[in-house]
This record gives structure tokens, C-alpha cells and sequence, in this order.
């Protein structure tokens, strides 16, 4: 996986960006960073310079790899004081995934609009089950097929119009279908456990905050906000007046306002 460096600090943010999105999107938030901290933003499997035709046929990573993985970035990278992640709708519930390790340093995390809370029904299917991917394969195969099955769920209300946009964007031409193939299938065991994630010593809320779309149909504010212990519900969600895609300039200005706060708290 392809990755940029901004800094040499001893405390390191991981940026992790979402399904169709590149490293590119947080560079300007790494970038900007203290000098005693280190950001590294991260291209995912098929997305930006990590879209590498040889991983088309690499077997899905494991939560015990990613999470080895990303430890072993930071300890290279000037994580000797711990690591924080910043993370985006796919990319969060690989940031979830390594928080579920308990790697060791892991102190805070920033998700937006984030996966992996809610299991998707469809995901599953079409992933680990083996007719399900064969027909999730062919199905990206046939393109206009896909295209014309997509438009017909919008009419019958099955998935409303944003959601349609969402799906028509992301799978518009063969060459993007098949990206979400791969990408679903490599991704397919990285969802964090739904036990760990309601225990009271699972994730750490203290430590954690989560931004939210108001009008996000991919990921429904409230459902996630059902997850957030009542106590914690005022100091953890953000709320904006956005739908999924929160890599906007409202947005990241909060998350650089947050960053800054949590900087300030570690001096």
C-alpha cells in the first residue's frame, strides 16, 4: 500500500480516507501538523497509487494482518510516543478493526461518517459466501445489466435518491465495478466485532469521536448514534448538515480544530 510522510514527530496520525477517495484528500490536514508529530496518509487497496493490478487476486486480510501492519508503519515512522487515526466511511472501520487489537500507543480516534457499526447484510453475502461472490463478480461484469438493476430499485423506492447517486457514482464504468468487487473482497473479514463494540471496556469513547451527516443514507446519523452510550453522547458525535461525503471544507475545519485540542491536552 502506497503511503505519504508529512513530519518527523514521535507521535503519528494515521489518515485513512473512504471507498473511492485517495490519500490525496487528507494531505493537507497531515501536512499541516505540529512539528513534533508525524502524519501518514495511507492509499487503500485499489484507490490512488496503491492500485496495483497484482492484488486483484490476493486473498482477503485478516484483522490480525491489517492491524500488524499498521503497527509496524508507525514504529517506523516516529510512533514511539503512541498514534492517533483520522478516518473516513470505509477507512473507519479499518481504524476500528486495529482499535479492536488494542494495539499498543493507540490514543485517540476521529471517524467520520463512519462504517463498520452497522454490518451490511448484502456485504456479507456477496463476500463470504461463495454463490454470493460469483454472482457479485458476474454482476460487475455485466455492466449495463447493473446500471439498468440500480435504476429499477430507485423506482420501485427501494433505495432512495441519494443512496442512487451514491451507487451510480461509484460503479460507473467496468473498470470502477470491478474496483468495488476487489476492494469488497479484500476488505471482506476487516469489520470490527459487534460484542467488542457494545462492551463496556470495548471501544474507548473517552477517546473517540465520530462525525456525522445529517442526511447520510449510507450511513444513517441515527443508527450510529444508537451505538454511543448516553453518557458520552454530547462530548462524542458531531453532526453537520451534509449527507455521506463529509471530505468538505466545514468538516475538515472541525477536524483540525480537534487535532489542535488534542495536541494542546498532550503538552
Amino acid at each position: 500500500m502506497a503511503f505519504e510522510k508529512f513530519g518527523t514527530g514521535n507521535h503519528t496520525f494515521i489518515f485513512l480516507h473512504g471507498y473511492g477517495k485517495t490519500k490525496g484528500d487528507f494531505n493537507d490536514l497531515a501536512s499541516k501538523l505540529p512539528a513534533k508529530y508525524c502524519g501518514i496518509t495511507i492509499d487503500l487497496p485499489f484507490h490512488g497509487e496503491s492500485e496495483n493490478q497484482e492484488l486483484q487476486d490476493a486473498l482477503a486480510l485478516s484483522k490480525e494482518e491489517w492491524s500488524h501492519w499498521v503497527s509496524a508503519l508507525v514504529k517506523a515512522h516516529g510512533g514511539s510516543e503512541g498514534h492517533s487515526m483520522v478516518a473516513f466511511s470505509i477507512g473507519a472501520r479499518l481504524a476500528l478493526c486495529h482499535a479492536e487489537s488494542e494495539p499498543e500507543g493507540l490514543q485517540h480516534l476521529i471517524l467520520l461518517a463512519p462504517d463498520g457499526f452497522i454490518v451490511n447484510p448484502w456485504n456479507m453475502f456477496f463476500t463470504r459466501n461463495r454463490i454470493g461472490r460469483r454472482l457479485f463478480k458476474n454482476a460487475m461484469r455485466m455492466s449495463n445489466s447493473t446500471d439498468i438493476l440500480v435504476r429499477k430499485l430507485a423506482q420501485v423506492k427501494l433505495i432512495d435518491v441519494r443512496k442512487q447517486k451514491i451507487i451510480e457514482d461509484n460503479i460507473r464504468g467496468s473498470e470502477a465495478k470491478m474496483k468495488l468487487y476487489h476492494t469488497w473482497v479484500v476488505f471482506k473479514s476487516l469489520w470490527p466485532d459487534q460484542n467488542w463494540l457494545k462492551k463496556e471496556n470495548g471501544l474507548s469513547w473517552g477517546n473517540t469521536l465520530i462525525m456525522l451527516g445529517k442526511h447520510d443514507s449510507v450511513i444513517p446519523s441515527r443508527q450510529i448514534q444508537e451505538w454511543v452510550p448516553e453518557p458520552w453522547k454530547g462530548r462524542v458525535i458531531r453532526e453537520f448538515n451534509f449527507g455521506h461525503d463529509l471530505m468538505v471544507s466545514r468538516v475538515f475545519q472541525e477536524v483540525e480544530r480537534e487535532i489542535a485540542l488534542l495536541i494542546t491536552s498532550q503538552e
